[in-house]
């Protein structure tokens, strides 16, 4: 049995769409994946640090440097009446 050349041409054609119906496919679940996750929550992780006057600045700058955020700095006096500063960090895990 042989095919026309009209049968062959729509064998071709055909056989083309289900390749890029296919690959479509595999492309619009990658995306579909992708805006899954950036809509998930975020989580983040908290730390408190206790730096003192002296070292204040190198402490935020070192924190700053590995992801930490300050969220809250308040100046406070330990159990030992020093003074010194209360920061709480945040960063997303």
């Amino acid at each position: 049995m042989y095919l026309s050349k009209l049968e062959l041409i729509l064998l071709f054609f055909g056989s083309g769409i289900l390749i890029l119906l296919v690959v479509l496919n595999i492309y619009n679940s990658k995306i579909n994946s992708n805006i899954i996750d950036s809509l998930a929550p975020s989580q983040y992780e908290y730390k408190v640090v206790s730096p003192s006057d002296i070292t204040l600045s190198e402490e935020m700058n070192t924190e700053g440097q590995n992801g930490w955020q300050v969220v809250s700095c308040r100046r406070a006096q330990d159990s030992l009446e020093k003074f010194g500063y209360e920061c709480i960090m945040v960063r997303e895990k």
